[in-house]
């Protein structure tokens, strides 16, 4: 993940503790560690941040007021309200930055599959077929994936839980899905020849990109994710030995 966003995560709440939740082992640490590793060239590094990062990581939660895209999207005109989420057609909206979004998502996810380390759970995920598209994108060698597409989903509780996700991916009848999180944002794609409905809205809306707004809180991933905290982690050091944790 871009360095930029720990500064975010840093920024986004009262306190200068990080929690590191890692899955491997399912424990929960404090930290203030970066987690780091050479995987790119430093042309690739530089281009990554120019197409995707910078613009990305200047627009997500940085603590009170200071949500550039939840302000864009709360001004917009949404098309549909979908079990209580707004979206928006980015292209209708006049929204700026939609391809540095597409362009961003690709980046980590890719990274995510090619990442040759024993803890990556997520690696190979796209799958050859899809890792070299990807690849080729990313390059400037063609344009995004046919089979792909991206749900862009814009936190709008008042009071936004600061995280940041490595992607996970799940297989499902005909797609797979990707989801990874930074601070107030959640990136949604799906990739395959029958990945359902969203491959209609998007003929319809002419747009391989879509932002919803949503509330995290009342989401089932939400209730998820707490329950597996809670259930499932184990804390230990500093964060073991506090009271109500």
């Amino acid at each position: 993940m871009p360095k930029a966003l720990y500064k975010k995560l840093k920024g986004a709440f009262d306190g200068d503790d990080l929690v590191l939740n890692q899955s491997h082992d399912k424990s929960s640490v404090y930290t203030d560690f970066q987690i780091t590793a050479h995987f790119l060239c430093a042309e690739c590094e530089s281009l990554f941040s120019r197409l995707g990062e910078n613009s990305v990581v200047s627009e997500c939660h940085g603590g009170t007021d200071k949500f550039p895209l939840l302000h864009r999207v709360n001004e917009a005109k949404h098309f549909a309200n979908i079990r209580g989420e707004r979206w928006f057609n980015p292209i209708k909206c006049n929204f700026p930055n939609t391809e540095r979004y597409l362009y961003f998502a690709a980046s980590i996810i890719w990274r995510a599959s090619g990442w040759p380390v024993a803890k990556n759970a997520n690696q190979k995920s796209l799958g050859v077929h899809y890792q070299e598209e990807f690849r080729r994108y990313l390059l400037g060698d063609q344009g995004f994936p046919k089979n792909a597409y991206l749900a862009v989903y814009v936190d709008s509780d008042e009071d936004i839980v600061p995280k940041i996700s490595f992607p996970t991916s799940s297989k499902k009848l005909g797609y797979h899905h990707h989801i990874f999180y930074i601070p107030g944002i959640k990136f949604s794609l799906v990739v395959g020849n029958d990945v359902g409905e969203i491959r209609n809205l998007s003929s319809v809306e002419n747009t391989k990109v879509f932002f919803v707004s949503y509330s995290f809180k009342s989401h089932p991933d939400y209730q998820l994710m707490v329950g597996e905290l809670m259930l499932e982690y184990k804390a230990k050091g500093r964060l073991a030995r506090e009271k109500n944790v």
